[in-house]
């Protein structure tokens, strides 16, 4: 009935009014009260962010050395793997030749047997 639509419609605003009155009540508390809060949560996370930093600088001077390191391994790696290269070219070609060599002692020890 009319009535009762009424009554839920006037109930109905007075919800929506005690809703804005809470609204404008947080606005105003927030105001009075936010800018202080917002600046010493900020000063909060920057005291956070401090050692932070100091550990991010640690970190990234400790990752400096183990690459200092790292690239002075290889550098002296490299070193001897050109020099056990070089060697094992060397050794390679002594091979070839004693071979031959070898091939060719052999072919003079058949001719000398032919005689």
């Amino acid at each position: 009935t009319q009535s009762t639509w009424g009554r839920e419609a006037v109930g109905n605003v007075y919800a929506q009014l005690e809703h804005q009155s809470l609204r404008l009540v947080n606005l105003e508390l927030l105001n009075q009260y936010g800018k202080p809060a917002w600046l010493k949560y900020n000063q909060y996370l920057e005291a956070a962010q401090a050692p932070l930093r100091q550990e991010q600088q640690s970190l990234k001077r400790r990752l400096d050395e183990v690459n200092r390191q790292r690239k002075a391994q290889q550098q002296g790696a490299g070193g001897q793997v050109y020099q056990l290269q070089r060697q094992w070219e060397q050794l390679c070609a002594k091979t070839v030749e004693i071979q031959r060599e070898s091939c060719k002692l052999e072919s003079r020890m058949k001719r000398l047997r032919r005689f």
